[in-house]
């Protein structure tokens, strides 16, 4: 967020890490404020326990995209000038099954770990600590995986699919309020009736 600026000489070295650590600081508070720093918040998004998670980061994603449409309506953003990485579809999802298997199993993403670590929960450092062995792993056999991106040679959704950005804005909204209405209907309900068979 803060690169475009610094590149186009907006902001200096002193600009960057002073509003890093303000931005930095103001997402780690809301982080905790809504729970994403209890690993029991986002482990209940799997067993459709609670939605709260679910609902403040899809709301956050639907801000962005909203607020970016209006910029690039508006003429102030250039969307061909934001940088994407080679699209990877069998490494998004191998990763994105590693990423959510960890999250069910730590109850963390990387970021909500540094959070929980801030906190002082003990869990979150565990995970933090779990985090830097992969990091060093993946490192060493980063050689068999091959590069990990390119240089901003990629497409985004809408050339992919040939939906212009604001019919695809829209469709990415109307699914945001469907997913929201029925995981508000199956909140809770799956997994006490789970609860409820075990006891019988």
């Amino acid at each position: 967020m803060l690169a475009p600026l610094y590149q186009l000489g907006n902001i200096g070295d002193a600009g960057v890490i002073i509003a890093a650590l303000v931005i930095g600081f103001l997402f780690g508070y809301m982080l905790e404020h809504v729970g994403f720093g209890d690993a029991r918040n986002i482990v209940a998004v799997f067993y459709l326990e609670d939605m709260r998670i679910f609902r403040v980061m899809f709301s956050a994603a639907i801000t962005a995209l909203v607020l970016n449409f209006v910029a690039y309506y508006l003429g102030i953003l250039d969307i061909n000038l934001v940088h994407m990485v080679e699209l990877n579809a069998g490494g998004l999802i191998i990763g994105g099954l590693i990423v959510g298997g960890g999250m069910i199993l730590g109850g963390y993403c990387p970021g909500t770990a540094l959070v929980a670590a801030a906190t002082r929960k003990l869990d979150g450092l565990i995970f933090i600590a779990g985090l830097l062995v992969g990091l060093f792993i993946y490192a060493e056999m980063s050689a068999f995986f091959g590069p990990s991106q390119s240089a901003g040679t990629g497409i985004n959704l809408s050339d992919a699919t040939g939906i212009s950005y604001g019919l695809l804005a829209f469709v990415i909204i109307i699914g945001a309020i469907a997913s929201f209405y029925a995981f508000g209907f199956l909140e809770g309900k799956l997994y006490a009736g789970y609860k409820s068979s075990k006891k019988g």
